[in-house]
C-alpha cells in the first residue's frame, strides 16, 4: 500500500480562501433518521453502525434518485464493510431486472475500492489500494478499460463469431498494443503531439469504459467486523491507525474530509463520464469551515449542477445538531473541453 506523499504532486493542500464568485449550490438540510442508542456489545456496536449506514444510502437514494437504469458501470469508493455496494446492488438489480443479484454483473458493473480489505458481495469486483495513490487512481482505470475491451469482444463475437484459438489471438494482440502504447506515455521526452495520438488511439481501443456513477464514503473507518486472526483483514486497520501517512481521517477528521474529496473528484474527472454522478458523504463536517467554499467552488467547475446536503440527524425526532455531516450529489459532469482539470486544482492566492 501507498501513503499520501505519492500523491502529493497531483493534490495540494489549500489552506486559503477563494476569490469571491457566485457559487450556484443548492443547499437541503435534512433529518436522515438513524439510530444513537448506546451500543455497549461489540456485537451491538457493529449492528448499529451497519444500520445507519444503509439508512444513509437508501434514504438519500429516495430522495435524489441516485441510481437509475442509464447507470452499468458503478465505482463506490471506500466499500468496507459493504453496506453501500450490498444497497447499489440489490437496488441495480431490481431496476435492469436481474431475479437474482447475484448476476447483476450482466448488465451492470460495480467496482468497490478501499484500502482496507473486504470481500465483496458476490457479482461485483473489488480493488484493494490507497486513494492517494497514482497507481490506484490507475488501476481503477485501467480496471474499466478491460471491461470494455471484454465487452466490445464479446459484441463483435456475436456478429462475426471466431474460434477460441483466433479470440485468444485477438485479445493477445489487443492487450500487447495497449501495453505498448501505456509504456509510450510513460517517456518524458515524448512530444505533445506523439502523445495526443497515441491516447486517441488507446481511447478507441478501449472505447466505452466511463463510469455513470461514483459514490464516496470515504473517511474514518468502521469497526473491524471479522478476520480478527487473519492478517489479511487485521494488519490494513492496524496500520491505519497508526501510519501517520493514513490515520489523519482519525486524527483531524474534519480537514481528511477534503483531502479525500479532492481524491474522488480528481478521480471523477478522468474515468466519470460527461453527464455523469458523483455523490459523496463528508462525515463530522465542520459546517463553519471556510475550506467549503472552495470544495463547492472545486465541484461548480466539473459539474452542471451541485447540492449540499446538510444532515442534522435524529433520533426519534430529537435534533443531535453535534452531528452534523455533509453530502455532495453532483449532476451532469461537464464535458472534458468545459473545464480544466489543473486550474479545478490549482492553489488558490489569500
Amino acid at each position: 500500500m501507498l501513503t499520501t506523499n505519492s500523491f502529493s504532486s497531483c493534490i495540494l493542500r489549500r489552506h486559503f480562501s477563494t476569490t469571491s464568485r457566485l457559487l450556484q449550490v443548492e443547499t437541503v438540510n435534512l433529518n436522515i433518521e438513524i439510530s444513537h442508542h448506546e451500543a455497549k456489545l461489540r456485537k451491538d456496536k457493529v449492528t448499529k453502525y451497519n444500520n445507519n449506514n444503509l439508512a444513509r444510502i437508501s434514504q438519500l437514494d429516495r430522495r435524489f434518485n441516485i441510481l437509475n437504469k442509464s447507470q452499468t458501470k458503478i465505482i463506490d469508493l471506500g466499500f468496507v464493510p459493504g453496506n453501500w455496494i450490498y444497497y447499489i446492488k440489490n437496488q441495480m438489480a431490481k431496476i435492469h431486472g436481474v431475479e437474482d443479484p447475484d448476476k447483476i454483473y450482466q448488465k451492470c458493473h460495480i467496482l468497490g475500492f478501499d484500502i482496507l480489505f473486504g470481500m465483496p458481495p458476490p457479482g461485483v469486483s473489488c480493488i484493494q489500494g490507497n486513494i492517494f495513490s497514482k497507481m490506484a487512481h490507475q488501476n481503477i482505470i485501467n480496471h474499466f478499460r478491460e471491461i470494455a475491451l471484454l465487452e466490445n469482444h464479446r459484441q463483435e463475437n456475436e456478429i462475426d463469431p471466431k474460434s477460441y484459438f483466433l479470440k485468444e489471438q485477438d485479445e493477445d494482440r489487443i492487450d500487447k498494443e495497449i501495453m505498448d502504447i501505456e509504456n509510450e506515455l510513460k517517456n518524458m521526452s515524448i512530444s505533445s503531439h506523439r502523445k495526443k495520438r497515441l491516447m486517441s488511439k488507446r481511447d478507441i481501443i478501449t472505447s466505452g469504459h466511463l463510469v455513470d456513477l461514483i459514490v464516496s464514503d470515504l473517511g474514518k473507518p468502521g469497526p473491524q467486523q471479522s478476520g480478527f486472526y487473519n492478517y489479511t483483514e487485521t494488519n490494513p486497520y492496524l496500520r491505519y491507525n497508526n501510519n501517520a501517512g493514513l490515520n489523519h481521517s482519525i486524527v483531524d477528521e474534519n480537514n481528511a474530509n477534503f483531502d479525500f474529496m479532492d481524491a474522488a473528484l480528481l478521480l471523477s474527472c478522468n474515468i466519470l463520464k460527461p453527464g455523469g454522478r458523483f455523490v459523496a458523504r463528508c462525515g463530522n463536517a465542520d459546517p463553519n469551515d471556510p475550506e467549503t467554499e472552495l470544495l463547492h467552488d472545486k465541484l461548480t467547475k466539473v459539474f452542471h449542477k451541485v447540492i449540499e446536503v446538510n444532515n442534522f440527524a435524529s433520533d426519534r425526532n430529537q435534533s443531535l445538531v453535534q452531528s452534523v455531516e455533509k453530502y455532495y450529489i453532483c449532476d451532469i459532469k461537464k464535458q472534458d473541453n468545459e473545464f480544466d482539470i489543473y486550474d479545478v486544482f490549482r492553489q488558490y492566492s489569500t
